[in-house]
């Protein structure tokens, strides 16, 4: 209800069940999408550079940000903090093992729909609660 009180809610994205989103909310979920997206594009470029089907010139400079490993890195630790999911990812685009980079975003999948489901404020609280249950990701 925040959110849309110095709006008349025209032109306020909202959700399945027609609640407004917040803007905060909005970022996260293009910002998590979007590193998705640019980590696969990430592993799809050194796959293509190791196999020498790609220009192998190192990092693309076309001027999008999210073509640029810094720049992506710093959404996904703002999205999903340090403990986690940067490790699998970073992890992961070394070792060119699409599974465990599949698996990891597959993590921050969760945390996006957990904000598309029940805001960002929630987020916290269950990513804790459902990391704590979880017996694979407890080492």
């Amino acid at each position: 209800e925040d959110s849309t009180a110095s709006d008349d809610g025209e032109g306020l994205d909202v959700a399945d069940d027609g609640r407004p989103f917040p803007q905060s909310d909005v970022l996260y979920l293009f910002d998590a999408d979007h590193t998705i997206e640019a980590y696969r594009y990430f592993l799809d470029r050194a796959e293509a550079d190791a196999d020498g089907d790609a220009d192998g010139d190192g990092e693309l400079d076309d001027g999008n940000p999210w073509h640029k490993p810094d720049f992506v890195q710093d959404k996904l630790l703002t999205l999903a903090g340090a403990g986690i999911v940067e490790p699998l990812v970073s992890t992961a685009l070394e070792q060119r093992d699409r599974d465990r980079l599949e698996a990891a975003l597959n993590l921050l999948a969760i945390y996006r729909d957990i904000v598309c489901d029940d805001g960002i404020l929630a987020l916290p609280i269950i990513a804790a609660r459902t990391l704590q249950d979880s017996d694979g990701l407890r080492p």
